[in-house]
């Protein structure tokens, strides 16, 4: 489920991607190795433009755990095909190397703090 959140000064302020996912394992089939730091696969539609910086919240329903990256949207997908579903891909900011290791350790069943 994606939830996309504007603040109040929404052309000022970096919008907010939620991605709410079942379980840790699940984020290993939205993450992808392109771009410096890796990409995140956002499904479904979003406000969000290519080009944009958007803030990227990961929410883990039975680890009750949430993870903020940054990121800039590369692409978009406007329309469904039959083996591509509507959504973006949000790339992760060179900054963010060590959270996403952290992530993908998290979502790999080792113990994170």
């Amino acid at each position: 489920m994606t939830n996309t959140t504007m603040n109040e000064n929404q052309r000022e302020s970096t919008p907010m991607i939620m991605l709410r996912l079942r379980s840790r394992r699940d984020f290993l089939r939205h993450f992808f190795h392109e771009g410096t730091a890796g990409s995140v696969f956002i499904p479904g539609p979003t406000q969000a433009r290519p080009g944009e910086r958007v803030k990227l919240g990961l929410f883990f329903e039975e680890e009750q755990r949430t993870f903020r990256l940054r990121g800039i949207v590369r692409w978009k997908r406007m329309t469904k095909s039959k083996r591509l579903p509507v959504g973006m891909a949000i790339e992760l900011f060179a900054s963010e190397s060590e959270a996403r290791d952290l992530l993908l350790e998290f979502a790999q069943g080792r113990a994170v703090d």
